[in-house]
Parts: structure tokens; sequence; C-alpha cells
């Protein structure tokens, strides 16, 4: 019998909530959801080449905080 083998992932886990992956296994959105909207939570965006270029910052369902990342720039 074989052992399935499972990708080992480096998660940082946000209590209580969810992480949503990308394809590329990074994370976009992490936080608590209700009925499909992040409520309260953390939402990244990447380059093309993988690099974080912006992180914002949500609060009972409201943005509160947009924080751009300087070391990146966007390609589009």
């Amino acid at each position: 019998m074989n052992t399935p083998l499972f990708r080992k992932l480096n998660l940082e886990a946000y209590k209580p909530g969810r992480s949503f992956l990308n394809k590329k296994g990074q994370i976009i959105r992490k936080g608590y959801f209700e009925k499909g909207y992040l409520m309260d939570g953390l939402v990244f965006m990447y380059t093309s080449d993988g690099k974080k270029y912006r992180t914002t910052h949500y609060k009972d369902g409201k943005i509160i905080k947009v924080e751009n990342h300087q070391d990146s720039k966007i390609i589009e």
C-alpha cells in the first residue's frame, strides 16, 4: 500500500478564520468570513513574479488600512 504524499505549506493561522491560497500557494485572503464576505482579516496582493505589493486590513467588513510595500513594483 502506498502512503499518500502531501505538500507542506508554511501558513500562519488566523484564528478564528480561514485562509485562501492562489495557484502558487501564496495566501491571498485570511480572516473571519461571514456569508462569503471578509469581515475581519487581511487581503494580500502579489506581483506577477510573486512579491507582495499590497496588504489591505479589514475590520467589521470595512477597509481600515491599506499597506503598500515599497520594495515591489507592479508589473502588468
